[in-house]
C-alpha cells in the first residue's frame, strides 16, 4: 500500500526535512570548530540566511557578468567573493574568525554530502513512498502523449 500526498505537502515536507538535516550538518561543523558558541538555533539561522546571501550575491554576479563582457574575468573573481562572503557569513553567526567561518562552511559541505548519500541509500530501499512530482507541460496533454511512446 503506498501512501500518497499532494504535490504542495510533499514540497513543504522536503523543505522542512532539507532545513533540519542541513542545520545538523552546519550544527556538526561548528560545534567542531566554535565549540560552546554553536548552537542548533544558530545553525538554523545559517541554514536560511547563507543560501539567501547566495542567492542575491549570484544574482549580482550574474547582472555584473552581463554588463562586463569577460565572463573568464569575472568568473573567478565571482568564485573569491563567494567564498570569502559565505565564510564571513559563518564567521560572525558563530562569532570566529573568517578562517575559522570557511572550516565550518566546508565541514558542512562534507557532512551534507554524507547525509545525502545515506539518506539517498535509505530511501532506495523504502519503495512505498511515493511523493508525487508536477512536471510541466509546456506542449500540452495530447503532444506529451504522443512524445511519451
Amino acid at each position: 500500500m503506498a501512501l500518497y500526498i499532494s504535490a504542495a505537502l510533499g514540497t513543504l515536507l522536503i523543505l522542512v526535512v532539507d532545513l533540519v538535516l542541513e542545520s545538523l550538518c552546519i550544527y556538526a561543523a561548528a560545534r567542531i570548530v566554535a565549540g560552546e558558541r554553536a548552537t542548533f538555533g544558530r545553525s538554523v539561522v545559517a541554514a536560511i540566511v547563507a543560501p539567501a546571501v547566495l542567492l542575491f550575491l549570484l544574482g549580482a554576479l550574474g547582472l555584473a557578468s552581463a554588463v562586463v563582457p569577460f565572463f573568464v574575468i569575472v568568473l573567478p573573481i565571482a568564485l573569491i567573493v563567494l567564498i570569502v562572503v559565505l565564510s564571513w557569513v559563518y564567521a560572525e553567526i558563530f562569532r570566529t574568525g573568517l578562517v575559522g567561518g570557511f572550516v565550518i562552511g566546508l565541514l558542512a559541505t562534507v557532512f551534507t554530502f554524507l547525509t545525502v548519500f545515506i539518506v539517498s541509500a535509505f530511501l532506495v530501499s523504502v519503495p512505498y513512498v511515493h511523493i508525487p512530482v508536477v512536471h510541466p507541460r509546456p506542449m500540452g496533454d495530447i503532444m506529451y502523449t504522443i512524445l511519451s511512446f
